[in-house]
């Protein structure tokens, strides 16, 4: 994604340096299509870092202690929450479980893992659920 704001500002500056050094007209419908496409690449790719940044958030290091309060808080909720809210812990973390004759694999993501003990407070009682930045679509979503 960086590289994508990378690409997307040296583009926009490219097209500002046209106009600076007079090789361009900025009142041409075409040009002015262009800078407005630069443009808005250029603030999508920001507007996507900005998203990432806030989702992993600051998190910090994770120290012994934010594992045994992870481990803890998830033991309570597993153990003494309602089935459904079991379940949603479960999933909040576990992508998928495989059970095989000799092994069992639970497998979920790092970066998931990571944020949820780096959050992990005794207060915390929610489930992340869903996507803030939801959008619809013309097709499947009618």
């Amino acid at each position: 994604m960086e590289q994508e704001l990378a690409d997307a500002r040296a583009r926009h500056m490219r097209l500002l340096q046209l106009v600076e050094l007079g090789l361009a007209d900025p009142t041409d419908p075409d040009f002015a299509s262009r800078l407005r496409a630069a443009q808005r690449d250029r603030d999508i790719a920001g507007i996507g870092i900005e998203r990432v940044r806030r989702r992993i958030g600051s998190g910090g290091t994770i120290t012994p202690d934010k594992i045994v309060a992870f481990a803890a808080f998830m033991r309570d909720r597993i153990r003494n929450g309602d089935v459904p809210y079991r379940k949603a812990y479960i999933r909040s973390i576990v992508d998928t479980i495989s059970v095989d004759d000799t092994q069992l694999t639970i497998v979920g993501r790092r970066d998931v893992l990571e944020a949820r003990v780096s959050k992990a407070t005794k207060q915390e009682a929610t489930v992340p659920t869903g996507i803030q930045e939801w959008r619809t679509r013309q097709d499947s979503n009618l």
